[in-house]
């Protein structure tokens, strides 16, 4: 794969677009088998939390039923927020006769007990990194192209707005910080699609 340039004008032209063809060929074909192995690592990370929050549950003597662990697998299962109907539609796949309230309770449960996050904003649900390891509060990234929400613990950011606020006088007791952008992946895609637009023309 190596770039080239025959003649001049047009020729230059198609020979480089060919060449960006190949080359972004090859990269999907990369993606593609980095994502293969991110599915499988993935996979291998709900496990360990869904034993996690078992294991947290049993310590804290609250009871993780079948409907709520069904709920937080399927919160954990994907990058994405989901929304509540999203959530009732796949526990429908295996519960038919799954209600609102079935998912309603079983998020309440899952957010009292710091297992997973609301993104205000949008009003879904993400799990969280930690799963409650310790007591924290969370910055969301969230991707308006592709959905994917990323969560970030800074405690040198909360400390840094917990201080701003005593100097007034305030005291925070709860955080919302959601950040709206576009995740690297999905700036890469629209990079490629500017490259590719302007060999066209």
């Amino acid at each position: 794969m190596t770039f080239g340039f025959q003649g001049k004008g047009h020729t230059d032209n198609r020979v480089v677009w060919l060449n960006l063809s190949e080359m972004l060929h090859d990269i999907t074909l990369e993606l593609v088998y980095a994502y293969k192995i991110l599915v499988v690592k993935v996979m291998n990370l709900d496990h360990n939390l869904t034993k996690q929050i078992e294991e947290i549950c049993a310590a804290r003597g609250v009871r993780l039923t079948s409907q709520r662990k069904q709920v937080f697998e399927l919160i954990s299962a994907s990058n994405k927020a989901a929304s509540a109907y999203e959530l009732l539609e796949a526990l429908k796949k295996n519960e038919p006769q799954a209600k609102p309230p079935t998912v309603y309770r079983a998020l309440d449960f899952l957010l009292e007990q710091g297992f997973i996050h609301r993104v205000e904003s949008t009003n879904s649900f993400i799990s969280c990194c930690s799963c409650n390891a310790h007591k924290h509060f969370s910055h969301l990234l969230i991707c308006d192209k592709c959905g994917d929400v990323i969560e970030l613990q800074n405690d040198h950011l909360i400390s840094s707005l917990e201080d701003n606020a005593e100097k007034h006088g305030f005291k925070i007791t709860n955080h919302v910080i959601e950040s709206h952008g576009v995740c690297q992946l999905c700036s890469s895609e629209i990079n490629n699609e500017t490259i590719e637009e302007d060999y066209a023309r």
